[in-house]
């Protein structure tokens, strides 16, 4: 399906576009062989990776989606997004503790790259799976370095820093 290997970022970009499009009308087999085609070949490995991550993810196949983002981050784990992908396929799938790695790692790579979306989105995160884990004194510590009514879609809706705080504590925080 992919005559050549893209040359450009605007020819990687028209391939990912077909992907979407082809899962757009259920054709999953034909996005995977795409996806596949780029996984293939060296310079577009990663990007691969990440598109047939987001095809499992929309056929409900979460165990393929976390081993090909694993895959993802073992190839190099500098990209915040990677991280924060893994961790929330990892919580929908149950593995909390593993979630709370990711999202750990995903704050780390954000505050060394100076990326706040996914620096500050991982830290609302870790802090549900804190408190999930029981942990309430940590994920209290990562709620309060997230800025003032900051906002994100966490399981069971979206929720503000200060909401998930009266969480953690019982009572306005």
């Amino acid at each position: 399906m992919v005559k050549a290997l893209p040359t450009s970022e605007e020819d990687l970009s028209k391939i990912l576009k077909r992907i979407e499009a082809l899962l757009a009308t259920s054709d999953g087999p034909a996005a995977l062989t795409l996806c596949q085609a780029l996984i293939d070949q060296e310079l577009t490995r990663r990007a691969g990776l990440r598109a047939r991550a987001d095809v499992y993810a929309s056929l409900r196949q979460r165990d393929l989606q976390i081993v090909d983002l694993e895959h993802l981050v073992a190839l190099g784990d500098w990209e915040p997004a990677d991280r924060f992908h893994l961790g929330i396929a990892q919580w929908r799938d149950g593995r909390i503790e593993d979630a709370a790695l990711s999202f750990s790692r995903a704050v780390e790579i954000g505050e060394a790259a100076g990326f706040g979306y996914y620096t500050d989105a991982s830290r609302m995160h870790l802090a549900g799976v804190l408190i999930q884990l029981g942990k309430k004194d940590e994920a209290l510590a990562h709620c309060r370095v997230v800025a003032e009514g900051y906002e994100c879609y966490l399981p069971g809706g979206v929720r503000t820093k200060e909401q998930l705080m009266v969480e953690i504590v019982g009572r306005t925080a």
